[in-house]
């Protein structure tokens, strides 16, 4: 499948550049994730799960650029279990005070549940 292969073939900062990207960010990152109705389903599932694993290092500086805020915003909204979304926060809850440094970062930061993560552990949804 041409998603498989795209999460398959592009390393962690291939798919950081595109994520960062605003052709490829909507091309390609929004193909993956929001490109089905239903995306627990392959080919979007796994790729989905690749996107994440891949791009785990660098959520951070997507997270605070203009552009690829949109891809992580995305991805934990289509990360189908609860467990990977605290991943995702857990990941994105070391940086608070970068993420604070710009409204993008503010907005993950929002969408993520990052405050409510770190003022309530795990038990944060």
């Amino acid at each position: 499948h041409t998603l498989d292969g795209i999460v398959q073939n592009e390393d962690r900062f291939g798919l950081e550049l595109i994520a960062k990207d605003g052709l490829g960010s909507r091309c390609i990152m929004d193909a993956i994730l929001e490109g089905s109705n239903d995306t627990k389903l392959p080919p979007f599932s796994t790729a989905i799960q690749g996107l994440f694993t891949k791009l785990q290092e660098s959520l951070v500086n997507l997270s605070v650029d203009r552009v690829g805020h949109h891809t992580v915003r995305k991805l934990f909204k289509a990360l189908p279990t609860l467990k990977e979304k605290l991943v995702l926060t857990e990941e994105l809850s070391h940086s608070k005070s970068r993420l604070m440094g710009n409204a993008m970062g503010r907005g993950i930061m929002e969408a993520c549940a990052i405050v409510e993560f770190i003022e309530g552990g795990e038990d944060a949804e």
